[in-house]
Protein backbone atom coordinates (compact mmCIF):
# COMPACT_ATOMS: atom_id res chain seq x y z
CA UNK A 1 0.00 0.00 0.00
CA UNK A 2 1.40 3.67 -0.89
CA UNK A 3 1.78 5.66 1.42
CA UNK A 4 0.11 9.28 1.64
CA UNK A 5 1.97 12.19 0.30
CA UNK A 6 2.32 14.89 2.30
CA UNK A 7 2.02 18.13 0.36
CA UNK A 8 4.49 21.02 0.18
CA UNK A 9 2.40 23.09 2.10
CA UNK A 10 1.60 21.18 5.00
CA UNK A 11 5.64 20.47 5.11
CA UNK A 12 6.07 24.33 4.70
CA UNK A 13 4.00 25.04 7.37
CA UNK A 14 5.05 22.16 9.95
CA UNK A 15 8.41 24.06 9.47
CA UNK A 16 7.35 27.01 10.24
CA UNK A 17 5.90 26.00 13.66
CA UNK A 18 9.11 23.91 14.14
CA UNK A 19 11.14 26.88 13.95
CA UNK A 20 8.67 29.15 15.93
CA UNK A 21 9.06 25.70 18.78
CA UNK A 22 12.75 26.40 19.12
CA UNK A 23 13.15 29.97 19.35
CA UNK A 24 10.21 29.78 22.24
CA UNK A 25 12.49 27.18 24.00
CA UNK A 26 15.69 28.85 22.89
CA UNK A 27 13.57 32.28 25.01
CA UNK A 28 12.85 30.25 27.59
CA UNK A 29 16.49 28.74 28.39
CA UNK A 30 18.05 32.23 28.23
CA UNK A 31 15.80 33.73 30.49
CA UNK A 32 15.13 30.93 33.25
CA UNK A 33 18.89 28.74 32.45
CA UNK A 34 18.65 25.80 30.54
CA UNK A 35 18.84 23.76 34.01
CA UNK A 36 16.53 25.69 35.64
CA UNK A 37 13.61 25.39 32.76
CA UNK A 38 11.24 22.68 31.76
CA UNK A 39 9.73 21.44 28.87
CA UNK A 40 6.23 22.49 30.94
CA UNK A 41 7.85 26.24 30.60
CA UNK A 42 8.51 25.84 27.26
CA UNK A 43 4.61 24.55 26.46
CA UNK A 44 3.41 27.46 28.52
CA UNK A 45 5.55 29.87 26.56
CA UNK A 46 4.05 28.56 23.00
CA UNK A 47 0.76 28.26 24.41
CA UNK A 48 0.82 24.38 23.86
CA UNK A 49 0.94 21.36 26.02
CA UNK A 50 3.71 19.46 26.95
CA UNK A 51 2.81 16.75 24.36
CA UNK A 52 2.08 18.26 21.65
CA UNK A 53 6.09 19.06 21.67
CA UNK A 54 6.41 15.94 21.09
CA UNK A 55 5.18 16.42 17.22
CA UNK A 56 8.53 18.76 16.35
CA UNK A 57 11.12 17.58 18.74
CA UNK A 58 11.97 14.18 21.19
CA UNK A 59 13.63 16.03 24.44
CA UNK A 60 14.56 19.48 25.76
CA UNK A 61 17.82 18.92 24.71
CA UNK A 62 17.13 18.40 21.08
CA UNK A 63 15.29 21.58 21.54
CA UNK A 64 18.90 23.32 22.91
CA UNK A 65 20.70 21.79 19.97
CA UNK A 66 18.70 22.34 17.23
CA UNK A 67 18.29 26.16 18.53
CA UNK A 68 21.79 26.20 18.71
CA UNK A 69 22.56 24.92 15.29
CA UNK A 70 20.43 27.55 13.80
CA UNK A 71 21.69 30.42 15.60
CA UNK A 72 25.10 29.10 14.37
CA UNK A 73 24.18 28.68 10.51
CA UNK A 74 22.98 32.24 10.46
CA UNK A 75 25.67 33.31 11.74
CA UNK A 76 28.58 31.02 9.64
CA UNK A 77 25.96 32.40 6.56
CA UNK A 78 26.56 35.93 7.20
CA UNK A 79 30.30 35.30 7.70
CA UNK A 80 30.94 34.00 4.35
CA UNK A 81 28.75 36.82 2.65
CA UNK A 82 31.04 39.15 4.78
CA UNK A 83 34.54 37.44 3.24
CA UNK A 84 33.09 37.50 -0.47
CA UNK A 85 34.15 41.23 -0.32
CA UNK A 86 37.72 41.09 -1.56
CA UNK A 87 38.29 44.82 -1.89
CA UNK A 88 38.16 44.63 2.39
CA UNK A 89 40.64 43.54 4.62
CA UNK A 90 40.61 40.79 7.40
CA UNK A 91 41.02 43.05 9.48
CA UNK A 92 37.93 45.35 8.75
CA UNK A 93 36.15 41.67 7.68
CA UNK A 94 36.59 41.12 11.25
CA UNK A 95 34.90 44.21 12.71
CA UNK A 96 32.09 43.67 10.27
CA UNK A 97 31.42 40.23 11.14
CA UNK A 98 31.84 41.02 15.04
CA UNK A 99 28.96 43.90 14.44
CA UNK A 100 26.85 41.56 12.86
CA UNK A 101 27.57 38.67 15.71
CA UNK A 102 27.09 41.33 18.22
CA UNK A 103 23.57 42.15 16.92
CA UNK A 104 22.52 38.14 17.26
CA UNK A 105 23.61 37.97 20.57
CA UNK A 106 20.81 39.95 21.29
CA UNK A 107 17.81 38.17 19.56
CA UNK A 108 16.30 35.01 21.18
CA UNK A 109 18.76 32.30 19.55
CA UNK A 110 21.94 34.10 19.55
CA UNK A 111 20.91 35.15 23.41
CA UNK A 112 20.53 31.23 23.85
CA UNK A 113 24.06 30.40 21.90
CA UNK A 114 25.75 32.97 24.53
CA UNK A 115 23.91 31.57 27.43
CA UNK A 116 24.36 27.84 27.65
CA UNK A 117 26.98 25.77 26.71
CA UNK A 118 27.75 22.53 25.51
CA UNK A 119 28.18 21.02 28.73
CA UNK A 120 24.76 21.21 29.42
CA UNK A 121 23.92 18.27 26.80
CA UNK A 122 24.55 14.60 27.10
CA UNK A 123 27.34 12.88 24.37
CA UNK A 124 26.78 12.74 21.28
CA UNK A 125 24.73 15.74 21.01
CA UNK A 126 27.07 17.54 23.16
CA UNK A 127 29.92 16.79 20.44
CA UNK A 128 27.48 18.61 17.71
CA UNK A 129 26.98 21.36 19.75
CA UNK A 130 30.83 21.64 20.56
CA UNK A 131 31.01 21.25 16.49
CA UNK A 132 29.57 23.89 15.89
CA UNK A 133 31.00 26.54 18.48
CA UNK A 134 34.57 25.32 17.58
CA UNK A 135 33.39 25.86 13.70
CA UNK A 136 32.78 29.54 14.85
CA UNK A 137 36.14 30.31 16.49
CA UNK A 138 38.31 28.36 13.49
CA UNK A 139 36.56 30.60 10.47
CA UNK A 140 37.68 34.15 12.88
CA UNK A 141 40.70 32.44 13.82
CA UNK A 142 41.87 31.86 9.89
CA UNK A 143 40.67 35.66 8.88
CA UNK A 144 42.98 36.90 11.75
CA UNK A 145 46.06 34.85 10.09
CA UNK A 146 44.98 36.56 7.23
CA UNK A 147 44.88 39.57 8.95
CA UNK A 148 49.03 39.10 10.16
CA UNK A 149 49.75 37.84 6.37
CA UNK A 150 48.28 40.99 4.79
CA UNK A 151 49.90 43.44 7.49
CA UNK A 152 46.09 44.73 8.91
CA UNK A 153 46.82 42.91 12.01
CA UNK A 154 50.03 42.67 14.15
CA UNK A 155 51.76 39.15 14.67
CA UNK A 156 49.22 37.73 17.80
CA UNK A 157 47.68 34.67 19.12
CA UNK A 158 45.02 33.95 16.91
CA UNK A 159 43.21 31.63 19.37
CA UNK A 160 43.56 34.14 21.96
CA UNK A 161 42.23 36.97 19.84
CA UNK A 162 39.35 35.04 18.76
CA UNK A 163 38.76 34.16 22.07
CA UNK A 164 39.10 37.19 22.97
CA UNK A 165 36.58 38.89 21.04
CA UNK A 166 33.95 36.17 21.62
CA UNK A 167 33.76 36.92 25.05
CA UNK A 168 33.69 40.34 24.80
CA UNK A 169 30.79 40.09 22.01
CA UNK A 170 28.88 37.11 24.07
CA UNK A 171 28.76 39.25 27.12
CA UNK A 172 25.74 41.65 25.65
CA UNK A 173 23.64 38.57 25.78
CA UNK A 174 24.26 39.09 30.00
CA UNK A 175 23.60 43.00 29.62
CA UNK A 176 22.71 44.48 26.95
CA UNK A 177 19.49 46.70 27.01
CA UNK A 178 17.71 47.99 23.84
CA UNK A 179 17.15 51.43 25.51
CA UNK A 180 17.55 53.31 22.12
CA UNK A 181 20.83 54.36 23.15
CA UNK A 182 23.36 52.28 21.29
CA UNK A 183 22.42 49.34 19.38
CA UNK A 184 24.67 46.21 19.99
CA UNK A 185 26.35 46.47 17.04
CA UNK A 186 27.33 49.94 17.78
CA UNK A 187 28.54 48.74 21.40
CA UNK A 188 31.06 46.24 19.91
CA UNK A 189 32.60 48.91 17.50
CA UNK A 190 33.32 50.38 21.02
CA UNK A 191 34.75 47.29 22.30
CA UNK A 192 36.61 46.74 19.20
CA UNK A 193 37.96 50.43 19.27
CA UNK A 194 39.87 49.59 22.60
CA UNK A 195 41.46 46.62 21.48
CA UNK A 196 42.09 47.99 18.04
CA UNK A 197 45.56 49.82 18.97
CA UNK A 198 47.25 46.32 20.11
CA UNK A 199 46.06 45.11 16.61
CA UNK A 200 46.93 47.17 14.33
CA UNK A 201 49.37 49.49 12.78
CA UNK A 202 48.62 53.29 12.50
CA UNK A 203 46.75 54.78 10.71
CA UNK A 204 43.49 53.58 11.25
CA UNK A 205 42.44 52.47 7.86
CA UNK A 206 40.00 54.33 5.71
CA UNK A 207 36.11 52.84 6.84
CA UNK A 208 36.71 51.78 10.29
CA UNK A 209 34.75 52.99 12.69
CA UNK A 210 35.98 55.71 14.48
Amino acid sequence: MQSPTVSPKRNRRYATRKLDVIQGAARVFARLGYHGSSLNDVANELGMTPAALYYYVRSKDELLLEANIYAAGKIKRAFLEICEDTDSSALRKIVIYFRFYAECMTDDFGRCLALTAPNDLPSPLREKSLEQRRELTDMVRRLIREGIAEGSIQSCDDRLLAFTLYAAANTLARWYANDGQQTAGELMDAMMMMLVNGLIHPPLPDGFPR
